[in-house]
């Protein structure tokens, strides 16, 4: 059975709300839009970064806030959101430094801020 669309996890949504209001004015507009968001898909490799929706062939992605973290383990972690110019699409989480990749989405309650 297919997993998808399914709600974020808290975990997500603390994370892209914590991303949003961490950014500029016009990226905050987003906020209102959270809680009607679903996971349609997951990043192939395993990591922790999830689809929102499938990119229209003629709709332009942009990258909104990103931000480093540094974990309790003191890995670095890397983590942006995706948009049109008006719905979020994408969530993505990374290790700075490369393998492994992080395959829970980070708690922002545990991270510091690094940049």
């Amino acid at each position: 059975m297919n997993p998808y669309p399914r709600k974020l996890t808290e975990a997500e949504k603390k994370l892209v709300i914590w991303l949003l209001e961490c950014g500029t004015p016009e990226e905050k507009v987003f906020l209102s839009t959270v809680s009607g968001l679903q996971v349609t898909g997951r990043c192939p490799c395993g990591c922790a970064s999830v689809n929102f929706s499938e990119l229209e062939p003629d709709r332009n992605r942009r990258q909104l806030t990103q931000k480093a973290f540094e974990d309790s383990q003191g890995n670095t972690i890397g983590a942006l959101l995706f948009a049109t110019s008006d719905k979020l699409i994408g969530l993505e989480v990374w290790y700075l430094e490369g393998e492994p990749v992080p395959r829970e989405t980070p708690d922002p309650d545990v991270l510091r801020c690094i940049d």
